[in-house]
């Protein structure tokens, strides 16, 4: 499952598995909605090494109206274990 951001909405996008990712994914209406008013939005991972843990950070902007807005930001820590 992939999120996908199309014009200030984020939608849930499922593909067949990650054999089959297409990085051009054909994000559409017919996706579920996970929010709208988004902003700005950056998904960045950091890999981990065997000694450490990977971190997905996540940051998300959502404006609240024309000059205000909401940040949020999140780090998931990947564990690297075979």
């Amino acid at each position: 499952m992939e999120v996908g951001r199309t014009g200030d909405t984020l939608r849930w996008h499922t593909a067949a598995g990650l054999t089959n990712y297409d990085a051009n994914a054909d994000w559409g209406a017919s996706d579920p909605v996970l929010v709208d008013g988004v902003s700005a939005v950056s998904f960045t991972y950091a890999p981990g090494t065997p000694a450490a843990t990977g971190v997905l950070r996540i940051d998300l902007t959502l404006a609240t109206d024309a000059s205000n807005g909401i940040r949020l930001y999140h780090e998931v820590h990947v564990r690297n274990t075979p």
